[in-house]
C-alpha cells in the first residue's frame, strides 16, 4: 500500500501546482497519543503518514484491541465509516511523535469528481484493505499467540519497535503473557 499512497499524495500535489483549490493538505506534527478520531464519531478525513506511527483500535471491556498499525509512506482510511458516513467503529490515534498530512472528504469528494483516477485508486486501496483484512483475520483465528507473535515478526518487523502494549494487543494477547512469550524467544 506504500506505493499507492506516495503515488496519490504525489498527484495531488502535482495537481496543487496548476489548481490551488487542490492544494488543501494540512500537515500536523503531532505528539504521541494525539486521537485523530474517536470510536462513534464520523470520520471526515484521510490521514497519509509522513512520519511517525498511528494505530486503529477498539475498546472492549476495558481492553483495547489494535485493529491495524500505519507507518511512514502509509495511507489510513477509517472505511467504513468514511465511506458510508457512520460511526467510526474505531478509535485512531498517533502512538509516537508523528507528522501527518490530512484531506478533507469534502476535497477528497471534489477530487474523485474531478477526475477518474483517484476514484479508481480509492476503490484500488478499498479493495486491497479489505482484502488484507480477511487474510489477516483468517490467519490469526486459527494461530496460537505464539505463532501469532511470531507471524508479525516475520511479516511485519516495523510493529516490533513499538511499545509492548501495542504489540501485546494487536496479537490478543494480554501485556504479561506476550511478555513471556517475547522473553522466550
Amino acid at each position: 500500500m506504500n506505493k499507492l499512497s506516495e503515488e496519490i499524495i504525489n498527484k495531488i500535489a502535482e495537481l496543487a501546482k496548476n489548481e490551488p483549490e487542490f492544494l488543501d493538505l494540512k500537515a500536523h506534527n503531532l505528539r504521541a497519543k494525539t486521537m485523530l478520531l474517536l470510536e462513534g464519531k464520523k470520520a471526515d478525513e484521510v490521514y497519509y503518514v509522513k512520519s511517525g506511527c498511528i494505530r486503529a483500535y477498539r475498546e472492549m471491556e476495558r481492553r483495547d484491541y489494535t485493529d491495524h498499525f500505519y507507518f511512514s509512506g502509509e495511507v489510513c482510511v477509517p472505511f467504513y465509516s468514511f465511506f458510508n458516513n457512520s460511526p467510526s467503529l474505531l478509535s485512531i490515534e498517533t502512538i509516537e511523535p508523528s507528522l501527518i498530512i490530512s484531506l478533507p472528504k469534502v476535497k477528497l469528494g471534489s477530487l474523485c469528481n474531478k477526475y477518474k483516477y483517484f476514484n479508481s485508486i480509492f476503490h484500488q486501496m478499498q479493495s486491497d484493505f479489505l482484502g488484507y483484512h480477511i487474510l489477516r483475520c483468517a490467519r490469526l483465528a486459527t494461530l496460537s499467540i505464539d505463532e501469532r507473535h511470531q507471524y508479525l515478526i516475520d511479516t511485519n518487523s516495523q510493529v516490533l519497535e513499538l511499545k509492548d502494549r501495542y504489540v501485546a494487543s494487536y496479537i490478543g494477547a494480554d501485556r504479561g503473557y506476550f511478555n513471556r512469550v517475547r522473553n522466550d524467544k
